[in-house]
Formats: structure tokens, sequence, C-alpha cells
């Protein structure tokens, strides 16, 4: 069996996407309170009647929370690409085909269900020991589909790891608590 050519350059466009994204980390008390804002913004607009200006508002500031997330992170367009940036943080084998996995029943899901797939990233965070990482995958859902569709299939895609072998992360889990949420009204 032939071993993969894998070019000297595409490894360097991987790590150069890793190197930048670093320099945008930011802490992991900083990223909870982004998230924590994009949720309660996403809420504030699913629940209440605001008003076109204080919509417009938290949609616009929820773009600048999801911007600085989107910075600090390296987008991978194939799962071959984001094992490769895996691989090159030095993360435990059984790990990475951990994350592989997880990512993966994410994405098939999607598609499964008729969304479309965007690749992989890794979100990188500072800590007092250098970085951590989120590992996430990029989820686009046709407009055009009611909010009841769109929620029963963003859950269906949040509980795929648990259907392929995997289990959902704190994320995931957090994700579909407020999906539920959602649901009840």
């Amino acid at each position: 069996m032939e071993d993969i050519n894998f070019s000297n350059n595409s490894k360097e466009k991987i790590l150069g996407k890793i190197e930048k994204a670093k320099i945008y980390a930011f802490s992991v008390d900083l990223y909870k309170s982004l998230q924590d804002k994009i949720f309660q913004y996403s809420k504030k607009i699913d629940e209440e009647q605001l008003g076109e200006k204080m919509t417009n508002y938290y949609k616009s500031e929820i773009k600048k929370f999801e911007k600085i997330i989107e910075n600090s992170s390296a987008h991978f367009d194939t799962l071959f690409d984001f094992k490769i940036a895996l691989e090159s943080l030095n993360i435990k084998k059984e790990n990475v085909n951990d994350i592989l996995a997880h990512e993966n029943a994410h994405a098939n899901k999607l598609e499964q269900l008729g969304g479309k797939h965007g690749g992989y990233e890794i979100i990188f965070l500072k800590t007092e020991k250098g970085f951590s990482i989120i590992p996430r995958n990029c989820s686009f859902y046709p407009k055009e589909w009611s909010e009841e569709k769109y929620i029963d299939v963003v859950k269906q895609v949040v509980k795929a790891p648990d259907e392929y072998g995997n289990s959902m992360s704190p994320d995931d889990i957090d994700k579909l608590n407020y999906l539920e949420g959602l649901k009840k009204k």
C-alpha cells in the first residue's frame, strides 16, 4: 500500500492557519462570556418582541462576538486537513480519533437531514500552560426551513455523536437544552 503524498505546502498552510488563530486567542473566561452573551442575545431575539431597532442591535452584537471567536479559529475544509491540524498540536492519537469521530458524526447527520457542512474549526484559547482548543464543525441550514424544522434538525445534529457511538460534549448538551427551551415556547 502506498502512503498518501501530503505536500509540505499543504502542511505549511495548515500550520499557518493555526499560528494565525493563536495570535488572536483569548482566555477561556472570555470565551465563556462571549458564548453566554450570544446565548442570552439569541434568546432575547427568539423570545421577546423587541422591535426592529433592538433586534438589529442584538444581531449586530452577536456578529461581533462571533467574529472575535472566528479570529481565534483555524478553519479546515476537509476531515483530512482537520486531522493533520489536530495531530500537529501533539494531541494523543486516540484523542484525535475521538475528536474526528465526534465532529464527523455532526457533519454526517447534518448532510443526511439536508443541511450543508462547511468544514471544521479549532478555536484556540489561552491558558496558563499555553493553549486549549475547542474543535467544532461548521453547519449551514437552508433559510427556507421553518423554525420548527430548523430546531428539529439542529437537535438531531447536536445528538448525532451519541447515535454514532461517541458522546455529546458539554457544549452539545448546553445547545440541546437551549433548543429544548425554544420548542416549549
